[in-house]
């Protein structure tokens, strides 16, 4: 099923992402070191502040001069030496829990999306879930933990400067101090303007992502149509979009970035007017040249500290938008607990029953499957046909239990399947889909897939039952070959690996979804005849809309409008002049 984008379309940011992203983080604690080398970066040049102020002092009213300047020197280089030290370890251990960070966020990510329902997945774009094991994760690599380090550094660098500055002159600090709620106000109303505007990148941003997956996937297709330039000319308008929505970000910025400057900088020049007009005016309060440096600095590196935060908050409202993204999957509810339920140790023998079953889709009013009754006994082969969408392939995905019916029950050797653990169910059915499915890996570990631990001997079985074991046999490297995808490979090939793979499993119910619909007439019963063995003693469920292909079947069930209408053989179906002998009339046309 197509999808539209859930994941961008709903995601809101509700505040505290940093703090529930970070209980994914399961290295936690090297970042804690990270943050309290930090914390030590950003309060130690205050230190310096009070040994340049005594310097000033010293300089000014010290009778022994030199032996109380080479003391001083003393201090100031013990106290360098072990900045570096701490400076270095900090960025050491944080550059240490980076590549550790976003394996974390992508080992949980990855893990949560193998547990989602089906649903999810229907839902939401192959391209949006990758931009999130992509930019979004990236996104919060560099600044959840390269820039919280800064900011962490900045935050405590600018409270201790306010703390001493407080301590050596708490009149001059409460005069200058004016200044900081303008700071605030011109940062809340450009950051509230900025917020916008970055939602609105990520969702550009993600939209385009999609446009480009969508048209590289179908491209046969766009160029059958000749549509290149089209498609190229759609693609750059979206490029556009996001340009235009970064500038205007960056506009924001700058100008709220300007404006706060020019405060400081107001500040600063304030602040040596009235501390000199104390030590000129007022000396009965205790203020002297040294605690003027050591005030101005201290001053400084705080408002330089608040900047220098207030400049990552732009990203860090940018990582909001990517973790609000991303805890949007690893939070979402599983309605199929994969692990939950029963795993009988008597073996499955294959009867399916499924009684007045009704479902439907998520986000769709009417139903795909309604009131559907039928039985199938073990070793059967059925064969489900009609129309596209009346219900034949969300049937087989019922009984796989991808989604959980509305209504009725689906019973496997009586026992209804959510009892069983999915695990458990899917461990006993067998699936050739339509498309063959081939991952990047070795013809041998394709085959094996679902049985990990088979032999290579197993393996060659299997092939030389699905037959494909001839055709493997004429690469160089058989069974070790990788390149098996479409464009090294012809979809007959594929969909025999795809036969063997269901073959070794040896389930005792196999599901044919349209096994051969993709196939000319020639590669149709060369696949036919490995199905025709891959089926034996098994309970067999073949969608189908070839004759060739349900011809055979034991019994034959016409669907229209997610029930069953019409069932019966071949012969009998005909006799009865219905809907399925007007399929077949339709096809011999």
């Amino acid at each position: 099923m197509s999808s539209k984008g859930v994941l961008d379309e709903k995601v809101e940011v509700e505040g505290g992402e940093y703090f529930r992203i970070m209980k994914y983080f399961d290295r936690r604690w090297v970042f804690g070191i990270a943050l309290f080398f930090s914390f030590c970066t950003g309060a130690m040049p205050m230190v310096m502040n009070v040994l340049m102020g005594n310097m000033a002092t010293i300089m000014t009213t010290s009778d022994n001069f030199i032996d109380a300047v080479v003391k001083l020197i003393i201090k100031m280089v013990i106290y360098i030496c072990c900045f570096i030290v701490v400076f270095l370890i900090q960025h050491f251990i944080a550059g240490y829990s980076n590549p550790f960070f976003i394996s974390d966020i992508r080992k949980h990510l990855y893990k949560k999306l193998m547990e989602l329902d089906i649903s999810f997945f229907d839902q939401n774009e192959t391209g949006m879930l990758l931009s999130r094991f992509t930019s979004d994760c990236a996104t919060l690599n560099e600044i959840y933990i390269t820039k919280f380090v800064q900011a962490f550094q900045n935050c405590v660098q600018a409270v201790a400067g306010i703390i001493l500055s407080f301590v050596l002159s708490w009149r001059v600090t409460l005069a200058v101090f004016i200044a900081y709620p303008l700071c605030g106000f011109v940062y809340w109303f450009g950051q509230t303007k900025i917020t916008k505007l970055w939602r609105d990148y990520n969702q550009s941003t993600a939209n385009a992502g999609t446009k480009a997956e969508q048209v590289i996937n179908a491209f046969r297709t766009v160029k059958s149509f000749d549509n290149e330039m089209y498609e190229a000319d759609l693609y750059r308008e979206s490029l556009g979009t996001i340009q235009k929505v970064f500038n205007r970000a960056s506009i924001v910025q700058g100008i709220e970035d300007g404006t706060i400057h020019i405060i400081i900088h107001a500040m600063i020049v304030s602040f040596l007017y009235f501390s000199c007009w104390i030590i000129i005016r007022r000396p009965n309060w205790g203020m002297e040249n040294g605690d003027l440096m050591s005030l101005m600095m201290s001053l400084i590196f705080s408002a330089l500290g608040i900047s220098a935060t207030l400049a990552l908050v732009e990203d860090f409202d940018r990582a909001q938008v990517s973790a609000a993204k991303i805890l949007k999957i690893l939070e979402e509810p599983v309605e199929i607990n994969q692990r939950e339920g029963q795993e009988p140790n008597e073996p499955v023998k294959g009867k399916v029953e499924f009684k007045n079953v009704c479902f439907k889709y998520k986000g769709r009013a009417e139903y795909a499957v309604k009131d559907l009754n039928f039985t199938i006994n073990p070793g059967e082969t059925v064969a489900l046909i009609g129309e596209s969408g009346c219900g034949k392939s969300t049937t087989l995905q019922l009984l796989q239990r991808f989604y959980e019916i509305e209504s009725g029950e689906i019973l496997v050797d009586g026992v209804d399947i959510r009892k069983w653990s999915p695990k458990y169910l899917r461990k006993n059915i067998s699936i050739v889909p339509q498309g063959p499915v081939l991952f990047t890996m070795s013809i041998k570990d394709n085959i094996r897939y679902a049985v990990p631990d088979a032999s290579d001997k197993d393996i060659a079985d299997a092939a030389q039952t699905g037959n494909a074991h001839p055709f493997i046999m004429t690469f160089p490297e058989n069974y070790n070959t990788h390149k098996l995808n479409h464009h090294h490979s012809p979809v007959v090939r594929r969909q025999r690996i795809c036969i063997s793979r269901a073959i070794l499993v040896g389930a005792p119910i196999l599901l044919l979804d349209e096994a051969t619909a993709a196939l000319d007439t020639e590669s149709e019963k060369l696949v036919q005849q490995s199905l025709e063995v891959a089926r034996k003693g098994k309970t067999a469920i073949v969608v189908a809309h070839r004759l060739a292909t349900v011809i055979n079947a034991d019994r034959i069930f016409v669907f229209k409008e997610g029930h069953i209408v019409e069932e019966g053989k071949h012969d009998e179906l005909m006799a009865k002049n219905g809907i399925y002998a007007d399929l077949v009339r339709f096809q011999l046309q």
